[in-house]
């Protein structure tokens, strides 16, 4: 729930919010993702779970000189290499496609690219994550993960039930 979440993110992050207006950023993430949701609709995301299908991670970066405006993630179900940068957790059921994992394996998957590395560099910056709910033991999880890869990153999230 709420509690344990809010709990696992004061040891992860510099900042986390899980109510609206907690900072501007939040704002706008929230703002995308409801014009995504408006524009597409939740059947975009190929969720067989309908709920995970209406939860979308907004995330953005700032990587030394490389700097993001913000991407919404959905529910997508993508097993490839970039597994084995995050890999995932399975409770209850398969949850690899949950949209706060995908955002952490674009920006990895960015990173990567703009480096030119096949593993995660060492990255200096920020990355903000904004999502439309609650996060599962599985994407907790998948923060911790990608934190461990990238230490010398400022991590911030936040999240609200829309």
């Amino acid at each position: 729930g709420v509690h344990f979440t809010r709990q696992a993110l004061e040891g992860l992050c510099e900042s986390y919010s899980s109510y609206e207006g907690w900072a501007s950023w939040t704002v706008r993430a929230k703002r995308f993702c409801l014009s995504n949701l408006a524009l597409h609709g939740p059947e975009t995301f190929q969720s067989q779970d309908r709920s995970a299908s209406t939860i979308l991670a907004w995330a953005s970066y700032n990587f030394d000189a490389d700097l993001s405006r913000g991407r919404v993630n959905g529910f997508q179900q993508d097993r490839s290499e970039r597994d084995q940068w995050l890999p995932p957790i399975q409770v209850e059921h398969e949850r690899s496609g949950h949209a706060e994992r995908q955002a952490l394996l674009n920006l990895i998957q960015t990173d990567t690219l703009t480096s030119g590395a096949s593993f995660p560099s060492m990255a200096r910056g920020a990355v903000r994550l904004f999502v439309t709910h609650t996060l599962c033991i599985s994407c907790l999880a998948a923060c911790f993960q990608y934190k461990r890869l990238y230490p010398a990153v400022r991590f911030a999230v936040a999240f609200t039930v829309l």
